[in-house]
């Protein structure tokens, strides 16, 4: 009979992320496989959903002043209700990506309500590196995919909502790769 060891490690820890909302990242490595999980707090995302509130109070109460110039109100309100509604179910919570050596990576979006999942074929895969990017007038990182398909290569950045810092994606990207050697 023969017994094989399996190394096992697990790594959690709070902060922020670049746009200073309170983050948990989880990290479990057993064997070949990691699996990073990036979770909004609570309080963050009830922040979110406080602040797009008092938002649309602000709207409502600026459409009152247009009541009396207008009684057409039902639309005006019935447009911010979807627009809330629409913002309120597109924050992403959470996301992970587990890597299996040899099978690929499973990248998982939770929204508040559903989630989206993108698998990457191991055998597509040609590097996952730290990247940066211009956006709004800042240059963050983002750990990114590269992948070869039949049309040409394909970047698949990582953790877009939640955007860690660099720190934290060079951790991530450490126990990657260490499973892949």
């Amino acid at each position: 009979m023969v017994k094989y060891s399996v190394s096992k490690s697990r790594l959690s820890q709070n902060f922020k992320n670049l746009s200073g909302a309170d983050t948990v990242i989880r990290i479990d490595k057993q064997g070949r496989c990691v699996s990073v999980t990036l979770e909004r707090k609570l309080v963050s995302c009830l922040y979110g959903i406080a602040v797009r509130l008092l938002g649309a109070v602000l709207i409502i109460s600026l459409t009152d002043v247009f009541i009396l110039q207008d009684f057409n109100v039902t639309k005006y309100i019935t447009a911010i209700f979807v627009v809330l509604l629409y913002q309120f179910l597109n924050v992403v919570h959470e996301e992970s990506l587990i890597m299996v050596h040899s099978l690929g990576y499973q990248v998982t979006s939770k929204y508040v309500v559903g989630q989206k999942d993108l698998f990457i074929p191991w055998n597509q895969v040609q590097s996952i590196f730290i990247n940066e990017v211009i956006v709004r007038h800042k240059v963050i990182h983002l750990l990114t995919i590269l992948t070869k398909e039949q049309t040409g290569e394909k970047l698949s950045p990582l953790f877009v909502e939640l955007q860690p810092r660099l720190k934290h994606l060079e951790l991530i990207c450490k126990h990657l790769k260490g499973a892949n050697s």
